[in-house]
């Protein structure tokens, strides 16, 4: 992250202090580009590692790598994710017209329906594809919205894949456990860089990439819960108690923004964390207790998911 920083200096990629920003002084962006090339890293040496035990050591624990069209969707996502990384080191660099920002996302979203990879959620096609195209738009913008206090998005996102993975975990899914606690892993490596004080921010590259990811992972929890015989709400009920606070994030501000006759695209101070911090909190604080909240609710829903079992 250090050299991110002095290279986002060097180049005069910063996030300008004023206006609704909390921050004094120029901060670099660029450290959403070190989660993603630490993640996409990280997925070679997985799969590496893997072929390397199966192959060369005959290790039969290491079975559950064979999975193919596991990899294979692994590939795509990861084309799509960096193709939206890309769309959102663009807007750092000069910020762009949120068409494009939306026409990025429904490629995207495309790409990934295309490849299989979308919620089984109805009897008929098409209201599965229309579902799953607002569910990766929704989320990608939900944790691009929640990146607005320092260490939020990538604390809340990093309890998230947490829960997720323990999730495929405790389901006996474990490659897709693997490779979500790397994005817990790699978050929590950055988290020091950014949170309380922040030498360096995601930026639209890493929160628009966070945000596909869990979008991308959610869907494949989604129908990985629904294959060992869960129900659609109930699936859906587990998958939203982990989600609660981007999701109450984005229904809380979008309608002040609605109430307000504001476009939603348009950013300004009403998130939860500046709710928080305007009923007396400091910025620290608001930001520990959504932390907090994230946490007791992903926690509940592994009680409650264990409790269907």
């Amino acid at each position: 992250m250090p050299i991110l920083r002095e290279i986002a200096l060097k180049f005069n990629l910063v996030d300008q202090p004023g206006g609704r920003k909390i921050h004094s002084i120029p901060t670099a962006y660029l450290g959403g580009i070190g989660v993603v090339f630490s993640i996409m890293i990280s997925f070679l040496c997985l799969y590496a590692m893997i072929q390397y035990q199966i192959e060369v050591k005959g290790n039969v624990y290491f079975s559950f790598g064979r999975e193919n069209i596991f990899w294979i969707h692994l590939l795509i996502f990861s084309i799509a994710a960096m193709v939206i990384s890309l769309v959102g080191l663009m807007d750092d660099i000069k910020i762009l017209d949120f068409k494009v920002k939306l026409c990025g996302q429904l490629v995207i979203a495309a790409l990934m329906i295309l490849s299989g990879v979308y919620l089984h959620l109805f009897d008929h096609w098409i209201l599965n594809v229309a579902f799953s195209v607002a569910w990766y738009v929704i989320f990608t913008n939900a944790f691009n919205l929640l990146d607005n206090m320092n260490g939020l998005t990538a604390g809340i996102s990093a309890i998230v894949f947490l829960f997720l993975s323990v999730l495929a975990y405790v389901t006996q899914n474990f490659l897709l456990s693997f490779c979500l606690i790397i994005f817990c892993g790699s978050l929590l490596g950055f988290l020091p860089f950014n949170f309380p004080k922040a030498s360096i921010f995601l930026g639209d590259a890493g929160s628009l990439f966070i945000g596909f990811s869990i979008a991308s992972f959610g869907v494949l929890m989604f129908n990985h819960l629904i294959l060992k015989g869960l129900s659609n709400p109930y699936a859906l009920f587990v998958l939203a108690a982990i989600l609660v606070v981007p999701c109450l994030d984005t229904l809380t501000v979008s309608m002040i923004r609605i109430k307000n006759k504001k476009p939603i695209y348009i950013g300004d101070t009403n998130h939860l964390s500046h709710l928080l911090t305007r009923s007396g909190l400091s910025a620290v604080h608001a930001v520990l207790v959504l932390y907090g909240l994230s946490f007791v609710f992903g926690f509940a829903s592994m009680i409650y998911f264990l409790t269907l079992k």
